[in-house]
């Protein structure tokens, strides 16, 4: 039986910015065009080989609406890796995302550190008018520089409903994170 690895990654973003889609896509291996708000808490599992052991991911997924600090905080105790859903569609995105970001994960930063964080813009694939660019995803690759503890920061461009571009940004978060234990 291979080795088995267990990380948590804490999934962000605004309303409607694609997180639990993302989180689906990976977990069950398909996408769903059914819009379902998130509320609360939402926790799915992924799991891929790497160098014959098995890395397990808990991806915990909230967006700014979400319960109260503390809860938050429980949820994402021990999370190394933070991937950061913009809609790229949405022109009031970086402005929610900043708050998301205010709200849910700066009152933690003394608490968290990220081994590793991924700013994903989405929903560029899906017939809308894309409002936002790389220059306003780096805005945000600054922002969670500057207000939290994060080792090191990437950001990707996706399509949400390729799950191999899904699987590539999980992929290379989570071996970030395993390289820099």
């Amino acid at each position: 039986m291979p080795y088995q690895r267990i990380f948590k990654f804490a999934i962000i973003g605004g309303p409607r910015s694609g997180k639990k889609t993302f989180c689906r896509a990976i977990s069950k291996s398909h996408f769903d065009e059914d819009y379902e708000d998130t509320i609360g808490l939402n926790v799915f599992s992924a799991s891929f080989m790497r160098e014959g052991e098995e890395v397990v991911l808990q991806l915990c997924s909230f967006n700014c609406r979400s319960g109260i600090a503390e809860e938050i905080r429980d949820a994402i105790h021990g999370a190394k890796g933070l991937i950061v859903l913009v809609d790229l569609t949405n022109d009031l995105a970086i402005q929610v995302t900043k708050e998301c970001i205010k709200r849910l994960l700066i009152p933690t930063k003394k608490e968290v550190k990220f081994l590793c964080a991924a700013v994903v813009g989405t929903k560029a694939d899906l017939g809308n008018q894309v409002v936002l660019d790389e220059m306003d995803l780096e805005n945000i690759v600054g922002f969670v520089q500057e207000n939290l503890e994060v080792d090191q920061t990437f950001m990707y461009l996706i399509n949400a409903t390729d799950k191999r571009t899904v699987t590539k940004v999980l992929k290379e978060v989570a071996n970030r994170v395993i390289e820099s234990q």
